[in-house]
C-alpha cells in the first residue's frame, strides 16, 4: 500500500493548522489585488517573523511496525527569533536574528531592506498586522506595505520557507545552549541566502497568488 501511494503521488506531510477565523471573502479579495499588481512588475516582498526553539515538534518518520523511536528533548523555553523578507519571483530571501519583535528592531530591518530592494521599480512589502508593523512613526522608506487579511499565515509564501528551514536544520536536533542553537539558526539563514533556487520552490505556494509570473 505504501509503494502504491509514493507510485500516486502522496507522501507523509504534517498538516498545518488553518485559522479557521479568518474571512475567506478579505483574503479573495487580497489574492486578487496582488495579482492585479503583478503586471506592473514591482519588487514584491513578503516579511514575518518567526522563532527557532530549542525543543521543535518532531516530524513523522518510517519505523519498523512495533518500536518506539524517540528524539532528543529538552526542557525550558530556549528559542531564537528572526525577522525575515523573501522575494518569491527570484528566491532572494534575507533575515537576521532578533532578540524579540519590537518597533526599535522592525525599523532596523527596515532601514537594512533599503540597500536589498530595487528602488528602480514599485517596491511593496505584504506582512501580517503585528501590532508593530502598524506604527505610524516608522520609517518605510521606499518601501509601500501592504497588510494581509488578519488569520491569514498560509498567504505568506514566507510561511512555507520557516517550515521548510525548520525541518531541514532542526528536525531531530537539540542544542545544548543557547549559543549552539543560535549559531545553527545564522548557518540556516546562511544556507538559505545562498540558494534562491530552493526558496523559490518553497515560496511557490498554491494560493492563487502569482498567476501573472
Amino acid at each position: 500500500m505504501c509503494r502504491n501511494l509514493h507510485e500516486w503521488g502522496y507522501v507523509q506531510l504534517r498538516p498545518r493548522p488553518h485559522n479557521d477565523t479568518s474571512d475567506p471573502v478579505k483574503q479573495e479579495q487580497h489574492i486578487q489585488r496582488v495579482n492585479l499588481l503583478l503586471p506592473s512588475q514591482p519588487d514584491l516582498w513578503f516579511q514575518d517573523e518567526t522563532a527557532f526553539w530549542a525543543n521543535p515538534a518532531p516530524y513523522y518518520i518510517w519505523a519498523r511496525r512495533g518500536s518506539k523511536p524517540s528524539v532528543p528533548s529538552r526542557g525550558g523555553r530556549l528559542h531564537v527569533n528572526v525577522m525575515g523578507a523573501v522575494r518569491p519571483e527570484d528566491g532572494r530571501f534575507f533575515a537576521f536574528i532578533a532578540s524579540h519583535g519590537n518597533q526599535t528592531l522592525f525599523q532596523i530591518f527596515l532601514d537594512q531592506m533599503q540597500d536589498i530592494v530595487d528602488k528602480n521599480r514599485r517596491v511593496v512589502m505584504i506582512l501580517d498586522n503585528a501590532r508593530f508593523h502598524h506604527v505610524k512613526s516608522l520609517d518605510w522608506g521606499c518601501i509601500e506595505p501592504w497588510y494581509l487579511p488578519p488569520c491569514s499565515p498560509e498567504l505568506n509564501p514566507i510561511e512555507t520557507l520557516w517550515l521548510v528551514m525548520k525541518k531541514h536544520f532542526f528536525n531531530q536536533w537539540v542544542p545544548k545552549n543557547s549559543n549552539e542553537l543560535e549559531y545553527r539558526v545564522s548557518n540556516a539563514i546562511a544556507f538559505y541566502e545562498d540558494r534562491p533556487q530552493i526558496v523559490r520552490s518553497a515560496c511557490a505556494i498554491g494560493t492563487g497568488l502569482f498567476e501573472s509570473l
